[in-house]
């Protein structure tokens, strides 16, 4: 069991170490102005996964030990799937629809490139419906290897794409967007 606690840790720790190293990297090509845009757009897109989750996660660790077939565990999980999808599918539909008539009123110096930036995490948002269910399933059949390296990847991914756009492509705070929705996408191949 210490062996199976000490793997799910390194998919939490190793992240922190690596963000805490790569610190001065990101603040040498990032301004304080490019943190602040990316705040405002994940909060405006966490705002919408509070709601789009309906505790999915919750229900399957809840539900999973009293299914009795390999049947039952593929109908809710394919069930929780499939509603996650669709309750962010509708959510992106809103945000894309009303997105510059409600943000520029809120920000004052709302622009193209603050729209575009949240369409990038609108896509990164819906590809996480897959997240809040394969994650508690692989740790509720104790597959900690998988769970790891599904995390890590997923992680690395994100942060060799973010590195990249930024330092070679000098794409800016667009180089974090492009490296998360990268990661996300990794998460649903693997």
């Amino acid at each position: 069991m210490l062996k199976q606690l000490s793997i799910y840790n390194v998919a939490t720790f190793v992240p922190l170490v690596v963000q805490t190293a790569l610190l001065p990297i990101f603040t040498n090509y990032l301004t304080p102005t490019d943190y602040g845009v990316r705040a405002i757009v994940l909060l405006s897109i966490l705002t919408f996964q509070v709601f789009s989750d309906l505790g999915t996660n919750w229900v399957i660790r809840s539900k999973y030990y009293l299914l009795k077939t390999n049947y039952e565990i593929s109908v809710l999980v394919s069930t929780t799937l499939f509603l996650s999808l669709i309750i962010r599918l509708i959510f992106v539909i809103l945000i894309f629809q009303t997105k510059d008539i409600v943000f520029s009123k809120v920000f004052n110096s709302w622009s193209f490139q603050y729209s575009f930036l949240l369409n990038l995490q609108s896509i990164t948002f819906i590809f996480g419906f897959i997240r809040n269910t394969v994650l508690p399933i692989l740790i509720l059949q104790e597959k900690v290897k998988r769970y790891t390296l599904l995390l890590l990847s997923t992680f690395f991914v994100n942060i060799v794409v973010s590195l990249l756009l930024l330092i070679k492509y000098d794409l800016g705070i667009t180089s974090l967007f492009y490296g998360e929705l990268f990661g996300m996408v990794t998460f649903a191949i693997i």
